[in-house]
């Protein structure tokens, strides 16, 4: 047998050259995307022993093939390199890899995505290239003795086919091993065949936890059920779910009933004549308040209005946006519903389904919104106007001004000549654009003293936070002087956070009610899903009765923290708060797949 296997090697010893550079490169390529996030939680050697399962699986038909199509090896291992180069780049920004639905989302494959590369790319990125074409160099030096070699035989074929099949069990085990270690060490008992079940039917929490816990085969075999998800969005809902909704709102109905809040309906009286603006900040991070550098405020503006008199400031609100990005973060604050479990809410039903938010709820004066950017991501023009405004105004509007003064300034400004228009009490919602990566508007002149000592990601992202901040206290004189800011609630919050990658990052991103009629801040995390009812209770729009949103009213002494949509809790959560708010989130999916309400009204 030893004499045999020597033999087919030295007859086939270029060939299986081959063979192992492609799946070294492969080990190579997978082992650099999990280092750029974090890493997969084990040794090299246990690193190794996931990958050669899935490596070895990737690679069958190398056994198969004839020796002149052997060169079709090497196309696995560059379209790796490609899968994780832009993976990391997405990782980048997003803090997770691409969701398996892209494809779902063609209408953000745009210009706009194109000008993020260059400030996601970073040079240690070459050698997702310099991999494969290594790979590729060695291959051309040893083509023709490879199509010399002739083809395998039988026997060879199934002993190869054996072993990948051996080394998947043993990959598996592997993962099965990390995860019962990782338990035990967390005070869980789960036997080995608990631990392995858990992992492979345990729900998704994120893209690189799924590639983290299975490997690439498993997690791509979970990853087309995601698709399919999204393909099938709407559906016909079973008598159990629809009574698993109608029991959760019920229960919300009674909670936000009986539960206490500093919010009196005496403050609400009072901000019924109020106009409401709210700005979305794009990639609001929460550390920026209060930030200063060389004694500077990055954000003065921000800052007095979080420090003022009559301000709802809640510095740590927990981002729970998932595949739908700034898509999801919108839709949390516009309608108090928490992002689909796979693919963007926005692009699938964002112009069918039949939303309860602020803006058809607001039954005094107009209503409008503006977009710094151009409307063409997550489908927000089809969504906006869904959520009841009776258009959507964007960059498409004011685009000389946004060539010269920078999206943010362009948009203030238009906001400003629209006010004068509008009956009150309104209520005006401004999208930011200029704080989105790459942090490069053009039309910005850009504060040097903001750059020094900073990596170019992080400096631009503080300085077009400077902008916005800047452009922010311009239209706040415009209220001012107008007469309107003294009977106006003023509310920033952001879509979702922007990580600082040179800073330790909190996660958060901020929710700023200005002139509300209540001075608090809250010391404990909430989630974005909360601002909605916040919202409701702060303008007077609250129905005791009626639908507020799948969260609770900031001020809710029971209220102590918000749960990340991949499990993760934080603050202080009661057992049975932590159990309400990821219920929450399964209750919102079915809600938004619903057929009888994706019916546009």
């Amino acid at each position: 047998m030893i004499s045999k296997a020597s033999i087919f090697a030295k007859r086939h010893k270029a060939s299986l050259a081959l063979y192992i550079i492609a799946w070294v490169a492969l080990l190579l390529e997978w082992w650099l995307l999990g280092h750029t996030a974090g890493g997969y939680g084990q040794k090299l050697s246990g690193d190794i022993l996931k990958f050669l399962g899935d490596g070895m699986l990737i690679l069958l038909p190398f056994w198969f093939i004839p020796p002149r199509w052997r060169w079709s090896t090497l196309v696995p291992v560059w379209a790796g390199a490609l899968f994780c180069l832009v993976n990391v780049w997405y990782f980048r920004f997003w803090g997770d890899l691409l969701p398996f639905d892209f494809i779902t989302m063609g209408g953000n494959v745009n210009a706009d995505l194109v000008k993020c590369i260059p400030g996601l790319w970073q040079p240690e990125d070459l050698l997702f290239l310099v991999i494969p074409a290594t790979a590729t160099a060695l291959w051309a030096f040893m083509r023709r003795k490879i199509r010399a070699e002739g083809s395998f035989l039988t026997t060879p074929r199934l002993t190869a086919l054996t072993l990948t099949l051996l080394a998947f069990l043993v990959s598996q085990a592997t993962y099965t091993v990390t995860e019962y270690r990782y338990a035990r060490a967390n005070g869980i008992n789960h036997s080995w065949t608990e631990a392995f079940l858990l992992r492979i039917k345990s729900p998704i929490a994120s893209r690189f936890q799924l590639l983290k816990k299975c490997g690439f085969t498993i997690g791509t075999v979970k990853g087309t059920s995601i698709l399919w998800q999204s393909m099938v969005c709407k559906r016909n809902l079973s008598d159990e779910e629809q009574q698993a909704i109608d029991s959760y709102l019920l229960k919300m109905r009674e909670l936000n009933k009986n539960g206490k809040c500093s919010i009196h309906d005496s403050i609400a009286e009072k901000n019924l004549k109020k106009n409401l603006i709210l700005i979305v900040v794009e990639s609001l991070n929460t550390e920026l308040l209060g930030d200063e550098i060389e004694g500077r405020p990055v954000m003065p503006v921000l800052d007095s209005l979080a420090n003022a008199n009559g301000t709802l400031l809640a510095r740590q609100v927990v981002p729970q946006i998932r595949d739908g990005g700034s898509g999801d973060g919108q839709m949390m604050i516009n309608t108090g519903q928490l992002p689909l479990r796979a693919g963007s809410a926005a692009i699938l039903i964002g112009d069918s389904f039949n939303f309860s938010s602020i803006t058809k709820r607001w039954n005094r004066g107009d209503n409008a919104v503006i977009f710094g950017d151009d409307l063409n991501a997550w489908n927000e023009n089809n969504t906006f106007l869904n959520y009841g405004f009776p258009y959507v105004a964007s960059s498409r509007d004011f685009k000389e001004a946004t060539a010269r003064f920078g999206g943010d300034a362009a948009m203030f400004s238009y906001a400003s000549r629209t006010l004068p228009r509008m009956q009150k009490p309104f209520f005006l919602e401004l999208l930011t654009v200029s704080m989105h990566i790459p942090f490069n508007d053009p039309a910005v002149v850009p504060a040097s003293w903001i750059s020094k000592g900073r990596s170019k990601e992080v400096a631009g992202y503080l300085r077009m936070s400077n902008y916005f901040d800047t452009e922010l206290g311009r239209f706040i004189d415009v209220l001012r002087r107008e007469g309107i800011l003294e009977n106006t609630i003023i509310v920033v919050t952001g879509d979702h956070n922007q990580p600082l990658t040179d800073t330790d990052d909190s996660g958060y991103t901020a929710f700023i009610a200005a002139n509300c009629g209540l001075t608090l801040e809250i010391d404990h995390p909430v989630g974005q899903v909360d601002i909605f009812p916040t919202l409701m209770r702060l303008t007077g729009l609250w129905k005791a009765g009626g639908y507020n949103g799948l969260g609770r009213v900031m001020t809710d002494p029971q209220l102590t923290g918000a749960t990340s949509p991949d499990g993760t809790t934080h603050g202080d959560l009661s057992a049975e708060e932590a159990a309400r708010q990821a219920e929450a989130f399964r209750i919102s999916d079915l809600m938004l797949r619903d057929r009888t309400r994706n019916v546009k009204k």
